[in-house]
């Protein structure tokens, strides 16, 4: 008997980890303790990501994730940990799934950077082209709150709201 080949449409969730390497473009649309016309149309921001997923059901993975962020005007650079999320609504289609992220920045001691909360949830869309590769696009909705340590252990807290677009590998 020869084997069958499958397509990658029937291999797309039978692998039970799932490393996702992100580049996510955010749209800043306000930041908290920011007089206003502050930035101007400056509120935006650039993130690279990389979360090892754990499929927990057919539908529904779960895991980790770490990254390196910049958002602009205010250089607020940040380094979040994080748990990631990934849901497909619709059992016939699981190349559409929802995603979201919670994690948090730990403060350093240096002027660039920040520390503080990261909240994301949206919409995706994953194709694979391989068992062991494909793309994936998002868009959806990013909070990041900044706490920046000033002089005097005193504590400065601002917080953003962004739209978020992303393209990554999967693996």
């Amino acid at each position: 008997m020869a084997q069958q080949q499958g397509t990658a449409d029937e291999y797309f969730n039978n692998n039970r980890f799932e490393f996702d390497f992100d580049y996510h473009y955010t749209i800043g649309m306000t930041e908290s303790n920011t007089p206003a016309g502050d930035f101007g149309d400056k509120l935006y921001g650039h993130s690279w990501r990389g979360s090892l997923l754990y499929q927990f059901q057919p539908r529904l993975k779960a895991g980790l994730g770490f990254g390196y962020e910049n958002y602009y005007e205010a250089e607020h650079l940040t380094f979040p940990v994080f748990l990631a999320a990934q849901y497909s609504p619709l059992k016939n289609n699981l190349k559409l799934f929802l995603f979201s992220n919670l994690g948090y920045s730990l403060n350093e001691e240096d002027d660039f950077t920040v520390g503080g909360w990261l909240f994301e949830t949206g919409v995706g869309y994953k194709y694979m082209y391989s068992k062991h590769f494909g793309v994936k696009l998002e868009l959806g909705y990013n909070f990041k709150s900044f706490v920046k340590n000033e002089e005097y252990d005193r504590f400065r807290t601002s917080y953003r709201h962004s739209l978020t677009m992303g393209i990554g590998l999967v693996f």
